[in-house]
């Protein structure tokens, strides 16, 4: 085997520590831990509230960037300290912050929603927070033995971490952070062709993203230029070809590995790199200002509208209606009673600004076609015998669940130059190494962290498994390393796509554990979560790692960093969900969906009783959403580049079946409003989209809990008064 440390790429990371390192930057200071502890834990309290609304977690590390620099700011400019945030210890401080918020993905929410919902397994507390906390952990240490080879030689591209390097930099207005190791510039350079519409000569683009999908949010239009582009790099569930990005969303750092020699690309990007350090720094600190005072607003105004909807009191002078009917009627019944309606929560039409277009428009295509057309005909049948969310939804589930699977596999199979690369590059993890002196050593996490993290935690694991949900421990030692491999496999997904697959890899372990342990549903639900929550967090330290790599951050710093967040997130989302979600009966109705919960539980229902145990009409459904998921996830893939932005999302229509019809349409009236700006105000877009729209998701769904203690303490007067 060539040796993976000499030539181009060896010189790759000599030119990122000689240019690009910036060891004697403070980075994970006292400041930065507690700060990022407490905006990771708001974020991961908010996503809580995000994710049994709509199914999806929202980004994390764009939004703590701009949380961290104007909390900075302000403090700066009150005398409580004394020197500004750093361009890397806002970054340590975001990896912080993505350990914690990241906590509802990988499956964690969606397998515990889905455990209490069909089981009477009822783990306590303090468990179930060692029981996140450990699956977390044991991903932070996977990601060691491949980051050098997915990010310092490969180069992936990890569009998230890409984009947060890029609001970093605009954000503190650093000039050298243009940068990255090779001397290419991190902004996503275009050609004349492709830039909009008044664009200077020699502009470079600046891409905005944010994290999601079944565990991270797509990534928002990551610096497209027309309609035809409005899916690139986004993380739909099902999407997981890096192929499908267009080619005028050219980050410098491109995932093809063939063509990612930093080296030749030096003098190709000096002339850009150099245009974009020339951008006035005053300017940039100006506009990362105005990024986050939006920010604030959208939150007050969002926090507001909350309150006056949400806390019921007998002084309070109004209050704002949940939903507003349409007045139409469907089969002799109001819209309405479809759930076909238009909701005053803008967590909804926040998570539709940030979402592809296409999936947005697909969530409407969804919406319309489940509660205006199938669910009618279920009543004529006599299928529902009442016209409600949850009647309507016990049917839908199956075709909608099998959409998203079939998807999310087939997409995962035909990207499987990524799986072989992922089992390629763990032939380099364990093969010989070299024995000589390599200088990244000294700020590469060592090689012998991941088989000790490995030997500590994964008896916990197993230990846990078998305690918590009867799983056998013959079965444990199955799952544990099945899910390390899985792990990796997910982190060069992430790298290449943007999107870490756990709606394809849950339900192959879960198919695996309905074989070898049938008839145990806890089991088989919570073995998913083990290969959804390390795959996860691997993917996620990777992903704030690529943005460590671009400013010259270290690598160590980052991973104790993310350590810190996991810590954080895990002992504040059990008991979050215990404060917010009273009654597991709540789940599944009109007010928490929880999507990705009824998805998870029918899965596993399916694989631990078979098939044969279900309706026809229900085993019927399976099969139609089957067959769909995987013609579009085929379309996606081999349709002609002009018809892929009017192939369907498979995410957005399957994630339609499964929540209210009047969560699609808000969420389609954000993405629309999204779209509209990007393609009339392109700058403005490019500025103000993305924390508008975080806004109004942190400010309902902070609100939201708080109104939910309230209640549940009867404070305030709250609480008495039925809504």
């Amino acid at each position: 085997m060539a040796d993976t440390n000499a030539g181009p790429q060896h010189d790759t990371e000599a030119r990122w520590l000689a240019e690009t390192h910036r060891p004697n930057d403070p980075q994970l200071t006292l400041r930065a831990i507690i700060v990022g502890m407490l905006i990771g834990g708001l974020m991961c309290v908010s996503n809580l509230y995000v994710f049994f609304k709509t199914g999806w977690s929202m980004g994390v590390t764009i939004t703590a960037a701009i949380l961290a620099f104007a909390v900075f700011k302000g403090a700066q400019a009150t005398g409580l300290a004394k020197r500004p945030l750093g361009l890397l210890e806002n970054n340590a401080l975001i990896t912080v912050s993505s350990g914690a918020g990241y906590m509802t993905g990988g499956g964690n929410m969606a397998a515990f929603g889905a455990l209490l919902m069909v089981t009477t397994v009822r783990p306590e507390t303090l468990p179930m927070i060692a029981w996140f906390g450990v699956i977390a952990a044991l991903g932070v240490f996977c990601a060691i033995p491949i980051k050098r080879q997915l990010i310092n030689r490969e180069g992936l591209v990890f569009p998230t971490g890409t984009a947060t390097a890029e609001t970093l930099r605009v954000l503190h207005g650093d000039e050298r952070a243009s940068r990255d190791g090779s001397g290419a510039s991190v902004a996503n350079t275009t050609s004349a062709a492709s830039q909009p519409p008044g664009t200077p000569p020699g502009a470079v683009m600046r891409p905005s993203a944010s994290t999601a999908s079944s565990g991270r949010m797509p990534t928002a239009h990551a610096a497209t230029t027309d309609a035809a582009t409005t899916d690139a790099a986004t993380a739909d569930a099902a999407t997981t070809d890096a192929a499908t990005t267009d080619s005028a969303t050219t980050y410098a750092a491109t995932n093809d590995a063939a063509t990612n020699d930093a080296a030749t690309n030096y003098a190709a990007t000096t002339d850009a790199a150099t245009n974009y350090a020339a951008t006035n720094d005053a300017a940039a600190k100006s506009g990362g200002s105005r990024q986050a005072a939006a920010l604030g607003i959208a939150a007050g105004f969002a926090a507001l509208l909350t309150w006056f909807r949400d806390a019921k009191a007998a002084w309070m002078p109004f209050n704002v209606p949940g939903t507003i009917p349409v007045p139409i009627e469907i089969a002799g019944k109001k819209a309405a009673e479809w759930t076909l309606a238009v909701k005053t929560e803008v967590v909804l039409v926040g998570a539709g600004a940030l979402m592809s277009f296409r999936t947005a428009w697909s969530l409407l295509l969804g919406s319309l076609l489940t509660y205006g057309v199938l669910a009618p005909q279920l009543f004529a049948d006599g299928r529902i015998a009442a016209v409600n969310y949850k009647s309507i939804v016990t049917w839908t589930v199956w075709p909608g669940a099998a959409l998203l699977v079939a998807s999310g596999l087939t997409s995962f199979a035909l990207d499987w130059r990524s799986v072989l690369r992922s089992f390629s590059g763990l032939t380099r993890v364990f093969g010989k190494k070299e024995a000589s002196a390599d200088p990244m050593d000294a700020v590469e996490c060592p090689a012998w962290w991941f088989p000790a993290g490995f030997i500590v935690l994964g008896p916990v694991v197993v230990t846990l498994m078998a305690i918590l949900f009867q799983i056998p421990v013959w079965a444990g030692c199955i799952a544990v390393p099945l899910a390390v491999v899985m792990g990796f496999v997910a982190a060069r997904v992430t790298g290449d796509t943007d999107v870490t697959p756990t709606k394809a890899l849950g339900p192959v372990t879960q198919l695996v554990y309905g074989a070898i342990t049938p008839g145990n549903l806890s089991g088989n639900i919570m073995s998913a979560n083990v290969t959804g929550g390390i795959g996860l967090h691997a993917a996620d330290l990777l992903t704030t790692l690529k943005t460590g790599w671009l400013l010259g951050g270290s690598p160590r710093v980052q991973f104790f960093a993310q350590l810190f967040g996991v810590l954080a997130g895990a002992a504040l989302i059990v008991p979050a969900y215990d404060l917010l979600i009273t009654d597991p009966s709540m789940l599944g109705g009109d007010d928490w969906p929880a999507p990705s919960c009824l998805v998870w539980a029918k899965v596993s229902e399916t694989f631990a009783d078979g098939i044969g145990a279900l309706d026809p009409l229900a085993q019927k459904g399976i099969l139609i959403g089957a067959v769909l998921g995987i013609t579009l996830a085929l379309l996606e893939k081999f349709a002609p580049k002009r018809a892929k932005p009017f192939v369907p999302s498979p995410s957005g229509l399957g994630i339609a079946m499964v929540v209210p019809g009047s969560n699609g349409l808000a969420m389609f009236l954000g993405g629309a409003l999204a779209e509209i700006a990007r393609r009339n105000w392109r700058r403005i877009a490019d500025l103000f989209v993305t924390p508008i729209a975080s806004g109004l998701i942190a400010g309902e769904s902070l609100m939201g809990i708080t109104v939910a203690l309230l209640n549940a303490g009867k404070l305030l007067g709250l609480g008495y008064v039925s809504s």
